[in-house]
């Protein structure tokens, strides 16, 4: 019904945090690896079909039912962010816009 909620990390991101835990995280140290910006996954649609792309539809297969739990999974960055000075850097409008760019030209 799209209420679930998570966070997206752009690829380049990604990279930048993986190698900077491996080379600057303390041994046995865990960190959470991701974004703390959440957003639903209907959003997530939206933001998608209004990027410069080929004109989307959205499709729900169900409709959205209040009762039903609203299942979330944005990890606390705090420590990779204090510790390690990580971020996420590149905004989720940037990153939609830039993935469908590349996914119309590796085409």
């Amino acid at each position: 019904d799209g209420k679930s909620v998570r966070s997206y990390l752009y690829a380049s991101d990604l990279a930048v945090w993986l190698w900077t835990i491996l080379f600057q995280g303390k041994p046995n140290r865990a960190y959470n690896v991701g974004s703390d910006q959440s957003i639903s996954i209907c959003e997530l649609a939206q933001l998608t079909a209004s990027s410069p792309a080929p004109s989307l539809a959205i499709e729900r297969k169900l409709e959205i039912d209040n009762a039903r739990p609203k299942f979330r999974y944005v990890p606390d960055i705090e420590r990779a962010k204090n510790e390690l000075s990580l971020n996420a850097w590149v905004p989720l409008e940037t990153s939609v816009i830039e993935t469908m760019t590349w996914c119309q030209t590796e085409r």
